[in-house]
C-alpha cells in the first residue's frame, strides 16, 4: 500500500492588507465626522448669531416701547394738568351728506368729549346759535378767569355755518381777556 503522506498545510493568513483597509476606512471615517462637527458647529455658530440679533432687535424694541409708554404717560399727565390750568373747547358744525339741510353743532371738550350737541335745520337757525352762543358763554364765566381756547373744526361743515360760528367764537374773543381763537 502505497500510501502517500498528505503534508498537512496550514495556510498562513495575511492580515497587513486588511488591517491597511480598516485603517483607510477609520481613517476616512474619522475626516467626514469631524467634517460633520464643523459643519454643525458653523450652523449652530449662525443660529446663535441670529438668535443674539433677534434678541438684540427684541431689547432694542422693548426700549422704544417702554420711552413711548413714557412719553404717553407723560402727554396724560400734561393733558390733566393742563385741564387744571386752561379750559379748551372744540366747535364742531357737521351735516348729513343725505341731508344738508339737517346739521349738528357740537361743543367738545379735551380728548373730543361731547359736552353739547345741538341740531340745525333751517328753521331753527337763528334759535340754535343764540342759545349756542349763550352756552358758550356761560362756559367762558365757568372758567373763572383761566384762559380758555377756542378751536373751530372746519372737517365737514357748510360755509353759512362756518361763518355764524366764527363771528360768535370772534365776540366772545373781543369780550373777554381771557378767550384766545383761532
Amino acid at each position: 500500500m502505497n500510501r502517500k503522506l498528505k503534508r498537512r498545510f496550514d495556510p498562513v493568513i495575511d492580515l497587513t492588507a486588511l488591517l491597511d483597509v480598516v485603517f483607510i476606512v477609520l481613517l476616512i471615517v474619522i475626516c467626514n465626522q469631524q467634517s460633520r462637527t464643523i459643519t454643525t458647529e458653523d450652523a449652530l455658530q449662525e443660529k446663535l448669531s441670529a438668535a443674539e440679533q433677534t434678541l438684540a432687535e427684541a431689547d432694542r424694541m422693548a426700549s422704544e416701547a417702554e420711552a413711548s409708554k413714557t412719553m404717553y404717560e407723560d402727554r396724560l399727565d400734561s393733558v390733566e394738568q393742563m385741564q387744571e390750568l386752561v379750559s379748551v373747547l372744540t366747535v364742531e358744525a357737521d351735516y348729513t351728506p343725505g341731508n344738508p339741510s339737517l346739521r349738528h353743532l357740537r361743543l367738545l371738550g379735551l380728548e373730543d368729549e361731547e359736552i353739547t350737541v345741538n341740531e340745525l335745520t333751517p328753521e331753527t337757525q337763528e334759535e340754535v346759535m343764540s342759545a349756542f352762543a349763550e352756552d358758550l358763554e356761560e362756559r367762558v364765566k365757568q372758567a373763572d378767569g383761566k384762559p380758555v381756547i377756542l378751536s373751530l373744526k372746519l372737517d365737514h361743515i357748510l360755509y353759512r355755518d362756518e361763518e355764524n360760528v366764527r363771528q360768535i367764537l370772534t365776540s366772545l374773543g373781543e369780550d373777554h381777556d381771557n378767550v384766545y381763537y383761532k
